[in-house]
């Protein structure tokens, strides 16, 4: 990889986090990537309302230690926000990852199948 190549990797992704975030939920105001010249702490990877979004995209993404660091960030920056971690290995799908019991308090609806 050429020198500063998983930097680029990296602002590329949280680009492309942003956008599709844009796209799916148009009516949202400010959903964009975080200011990266700040730390963690203080700014987001990216920024969409009532999360705060840590991007990972490498080789193999160590979940618990984004999840940790994203955790740590809110809670420096007073951060209510839910704290979450998106990561795609190379050559991989995009997963989004949330403590279970944020996903939980976060459900404000859960579809049923009346049919089973």
């Amino acid at each position: 990889m050429e020198p500063g190549g998983g930097r680029a990797k990296g602002r590329a992704f949280e680009q492309l986090v942003a956008r599709q975030l844009r796209e799916k939920f148009p009516h949202l105001v400010g959903i964009r990537r975080g200011l990266q010249f700040r730390d963690g702490a203080e700014a987001p990877d990216v920024v969409l309302p009532g999360y705060r979004i840590e991007c990972k995209r490498c080789r193999r993404a160590n979940i618990q230690r984004a999840m940790l660091q994203v955790i740590q960030d809110a809670k420096d920056a007073n951060d209510p926000g839910i704290p979450c971690v998106s990561s795609q290995d190379d050559r991989s799908e995009t997963l989004i990852t949330f403590r279970f019991a944020d996903w939980l308090n976060d459900q404000t609806t859960i579809h049923v199948d009346p049919e089973g």
